[in-house]
């Protein structure tokens, strides 16, 4: 899978309301003295997502409330992006609390991410349902952080194994690379299979 991550890594840009100011990599004077809630929907290739958060959000009752938000596109055809911490720590700079938007497939590795950083404020599980959501996101603006559950949690190691396998390693550079053998590394490749419900070989062609 490809992805263009240097396009990724060059912009975040405020969707509270029709001027989509930039914060990032440098906020403009219009968003610095903004006094309206900002939230931001990363990375934005998300069309459908983008919109539905605007109308949840931007045209509700959280116009007035102070702080800001970034909902990350936490979804499978973005991965590659969420193997190791650099998003994080792009993504912190805005200075606004993050919320992972995870579908399915990708729930072990957003409650990775969620117990092991503390930048992440909480998650959104689309597999929850509408109403749910809605509910999340009612807490979420009344700085009520929500209870992760673990759904299958990956572990750091797996979390390597798949940063690897995603740039194109083979299982014996994998092996190396981590100093593991290769029983051990079939199991780790077998566990994460499991929890993201796909085959590393095969539905990682994007």
């Amino acid at each position: 899978m490809k992805v263009n991550t240097t396009k990724i890594f060059n912009g975040l840009s405020c969707v509270s309301c029709q001027f989509r100011c930039e914060l990032l990599p440098f906020p403009s004077l219009r968003t610095i003295n903004c006094i309206k809630e900002q939230f931001c929907v990363w990375p934005e290739s998300n069309y459908y997502l983008s919109i539905g958060l605007v109308d949840v959000v931007a045209n509700s009752k959280y116009n007035y409330m102070g702080g800001g938000f970034v909902f990350v596109d936490f979804s499978l055809a973005n991965i590659k992006i969420f193997t190791n911490a650099r998003w994080l720590d792009y993504l912190a700079r805005s200075g606004l609390r993050l919320i992972l938007v995870s579908d399915k497939l990708m729930e072990p590795l957003a409650a990775y991410w969620k117990q092991r950083d503390d930048r992440i404020f909480s998650v959104l599980y689309t597999s929850d349902g509408y109403e749910n959501i809605l509910k999340s996101i009612d807490k979420i603006y009344l700085r009520k952080i929500n209870a992760t559950r673990a759904r299958g949690k990956m572990t750091e190691k797996e979390v390597s194994v798949l940063f690897l396998v995603l740039n194109g390693c083979s299982l014996k550079e994998i092996a190396g690379e981590l100093q593991i053998g290769s029983k051990r590394l079939y199991n780790i490749k077998y566990s994460i299979e499991r929890k993201l419900g796909v085959k590393l070989f095969h539905a990682f062609q994007f």
